[in-house]
Parts: C-alpha cells; sequence; structure tokens
C-alpha cells in the first residue's frame, strides 16, 4: 500500500483546532498510539514542525486535564505546553508578527514561552494581551492565545469560552481549542444549560437532521468509554 503524501508546510490552525476527538477512542484505553493520531492527523493538512508539535502537546494537555479535580495553576498551562513541544518541535525558525517583539526569531514554544509567562506575570486582560501577539488563524498566535485564556480563566468554563469568542479574531477556531480544554477539565457542569438547551444537534447548516450530533456522541460514548 502506498504512502498518502502528507499537507505541504502549514502553520494555519486549522489541524489545532479539530484535534481534540483524537483522543475519544483512547478515553478509556489509554496508549501511546494516541500521539501518532495526532501526528498523522495534523501532517495530513498543516505539515510544519511547529502544527505537529502542537497537535500532539494538546493531546497530551487534554489527558493530563480529564484526570485533573482542580484547574492547574496559572503558569501550568504554558509550562506544560512548552515543555512538551520543546521535544517536538527543537528550534525551528518562525516569523512572528507581534509589533511588540519585532525580530523575534525562534520556535513557537520559545515564542509562548515568553509572552504568555510576561503576561500572566503582569496579569494583563485577555484583549490587551492577544494583542500583544495576536489571535488570528495562525497557530502562532492560536496557541498563546488559548494558553492565556486558559490560564486566567480555566475554573469557570463559560468566562474562558466567552473571553475567547469576545476577544480574539479567530473566535471560533480559539473558541474551540478552549472549549475542549475547560470541557475536559470541568465537564458538561461547567456549561452553562441556557447554552445546551436550545442546541439542535444537527451536523451542518441547511439540513434537518436535528439530534444527529446527540446520537453521534452517545454512540462514541457506548463505544470507547462505557466498558
Amino acid at each position: 500500500m502506498g504512502c498518502s503524501i502528507p499537507g505541504t508546510d502549514n502553520l494555519g490552525n486549522g489541524a489545532l483546532m479539530r484535534i481534540s476527538p483524537v483522543l475519544v477512542p483512547y478515553i478509556n484505553n489509554a496508549h501511546p498510539s494516541a500521539y501518532a493520531d495526532a501526528a498523522l492527523d495534523a501532517m495530513l493538512t498543516h505539515n510544519s514542525f511547529a502544527n505537529t508539535a502542537g497537535c500532539v502537546t494538546w493531546i497530551k494537555i487534554l489527558w493530563d486535564l480529564l484526570g485533573m479535580k482542580v484547574p492547574p495553576d496559572p503558569k501550568w498551562w504554558v509550562n506544560t505546553y512548552c515543555s512538551t513541544a520543546e521535544k517536538l518541535e527543537g528550534n525551528t525558525k518562525l516569523k512572528f508578527n507581534s509589533p511588540t517583539y519585532p525580530g523575534f526569531n525562534g520556535s513557537l514554544w520559545q515564542f509562548t514561552d515568553k509572552v504568555v509567562n510576561e503576561a500572566i506575570n503582569k496579569r494583563l486582560p485577555v484583549a490587551k494581551a492577544c494583542d500583544i501577539w495576536g489571535s488570528s488563524g495562525y497557530v502562532t498566535e492560536t496557541i498563546p492565545s488559548a494558553l492565556y485564556i486558559l490560564a486566567m480563566h480555566s475554573d469557570n468554563s463559560e468566562q474562558a469560552i466567552l473571553s475567547a469568542v469576545n476577544y480574539t479574531i479567530d473566535n471560533d477556531s480559539i473558541g474551540s481549542i478552549v472549549g475542549a480544554a475547560v470541557g475536559a477539565l470541568n465537564g458538561l457542569k461547567g456549561i452553562p444549560y441556557r447554552w445546551i438547551k436550545g442546541l439542535t444537534g444537527r451536523t451542518r447548516a441547511g439540513i434537518d437532521d436535528s439530534g444527529e450530533v446527540f446520537k453521534l456522541i452517545l454512540s462514541a460514548k457506548k463505544a470507547f468509554w462505557l466498558k
């Protein structure tokens, strides 16, 4: 069987925003293959060291969160990301668009370590922090933004998600990433009921298959969780 051709070098955040379901088959069956699956998923469409490292690291973060009873320290987010991504991304050299750090030349984990820790130390408002490094559709901006929002608000799922969708540019992507993290940490009880009660459960616009998403979730739960 021939190998498929991986995606081109791409710093878009599409792979990261869809990565969380990769963990689902492993919830009741922990195995390192989860990390291999995350890497393969990233490489299919966003084949860069930064993206592959980001996706694999995010699966680790989600796995850690599933086992937590209380939110971690604010610096846990950036320190866990950077200590893991460093081993995967290495010392790549990327260009960053942040006007606050002109000419920064390094890897994504190095940039993230610097800017997010500085923002945490200053307790910057989310909107101001995201303006410093940007919050568009590039993983170089998405990862610092998501990590900072979670560092500030992981104890409050509603506030974390509202910050992601109200204070970032690519808010659907960053919202999905932040939402997966607070979901893993705080569970369904952390999501306001008023957000849930009106959901139709359709798979896409223009198709009246109401409830289909809920059926798929239940099927996944039965297959991978309830043993």
